[in-house]
């Protein structure tokens, strides 16, 4: 039913019914939630040789800290060759010491005796005493030489330095003759060498890699996609096959490579040099084992010499033939000898123990 409205103003008009309209009250459902995630996984098929060439240049890095332990290993002994020989020929000369102590006592007492009954003058006496005190500086030196260097020998091998260690290795005669193989092949087993050798390599490899990174990148590409709307769940997966193609940095890249190629030159004119500086060394090594050896045989024969003028000096002075500076002169002569025989025996053992590990053998 359609009533009549009157607008106040003209109490004889009606308005038009249609001038109305009626708005519902509006209820809208708003989105309770949306949840998303996604995971992406790429797997290279071929990134220029890259990833193969990584591998090997970290086998490379192992493979060199090995040679790296060696030298050091064989820096070590040395050091402990070195040092074990100069204590061996000290201890050696502490008993050639004591035999030449026990004569110059004997001696002493002769002379004290001749003294006394009038057949030798006291100046021998006095003479005989001062190569006593003489003796006794130098085995007080000599101790103290022996004490310090085979601390430092427990030192260096971490052994707990102790009065009643004892390090026992006479030197022994050694060999007639000597035999050296050929210092171009031996270079070949020294660590430094073949330490060389894996950086020439290693720079081959980074040469290669560089390169690398300027050609087609081939790698397959696998995306999951997961969808929670509103209690409604969707999954979708993705696979697909990507190649990319370097095109841009071509110029800088031939900069690159060309970089790499001179530090190869380098390393490889590296290994060169020092090749002939470790065949070098190999050959001084082995000319210091021949001259050691051969000192070794002179030694021996003057030992033998001053032992035979020893003894005619010791008749002579029996016989009066001459004085007691001369006998003196001849033990001195004597004794020396020994210490040099000492010397040149211990040094042929360092010596030889140091062409040994120069040589890896």
């Amino acid at each position: 039913m359609n009533l009549p409205v009157w607008d106040g103003m003209n109490p004889g008009q009606l308005l038009n019914p249609t001038q109305f309209a009626y708005v519902p009250s509006l209820s809208l459902g708003l989105l309770d939630y949306m949840n998303t995630a996604a995971v992406t996984v790429t797997l290279p098929v071929y990134a220029g040789g890259r990833i193969r060439r990584g591998y090997k240049l970290a086998r490379l890095g192992e493979e060199a800290k090995v040679y790296q332990k060696e030298m050091t290993c064989d820096q070590v002994v040395g050091r402990a060759e070195e040092l074990f020989w100069t204590l061996q020929s000290l201890s050696e000369k502490e008993k050639t010491i004591r035999s030449y102590q026990q004569m110059l006592d004997s001696l002493y007492r002769d002379v004290k005796n001749y003294s006394n009954a009038g057949l030798a003058q006291q100046n021998d006496v006095l003479k005989v005493q001062l190569k006593q005190n003489e003796l006794k500086t130098n085995m007080l030196k000599l101790k103290n030489g022996v004490d310090l260097t085979r601390r430092a020998l427990c030192q260096h091998i971490g052994l707990a330095c102790d009065s009643t260690l004892v390090f026992t290795a006479p030197p022994e005669q050694p060999p007639a003759g000597l035999i050296f193989k050929d210092p171009e092949q031996l270079v070949k087993n020294r660590s430094e060498y073949l330490l060389l050798n894996k950086a020439v390599e290693a720079k081959q490899v980074q040469m290669k890699m560089a390169a690398g990174e300027y050609m087609p990148q081939l790698s397959l590409v696998g995306a999951g996609f997961t969808y929670d709307v509103m209690d409604k769940t969707n999954n979708n997966a993705l696979a697909m096959i990507n190649l990319s193609i370097p095109v841009t940095d071509w110029w800088g890249g031939s900069h690159k490579i060309k970089k790499q190629q001179i530090e190869v030159e380098l390393a490889e004119s590296a290994l060169l040099e020092n090749t002939e500086l470790l065949v070098l060394q190999i050959r001084q090594a082995a000319n210091e084992v021949e001259e050691s050896h051969y000192r070794v045989a002179v030694s021996q024969v003057s030992v033998e010499q001053a032992a035979e003028n020893l003894r005619i000096s010791q008749d002579n002075y029996k016989a009066g033939m001459i004085g007691i500076s001369d006998l003196l002169e001849a033990q001195a002569v004597a004794q020396q000898a020994k210490d040099n025989l000492i010397d040149a025996r211990c040094q042929f053992r360092s010596k030889l123990a140091k062409y040994l590990m120069m040589t890896g053998e």
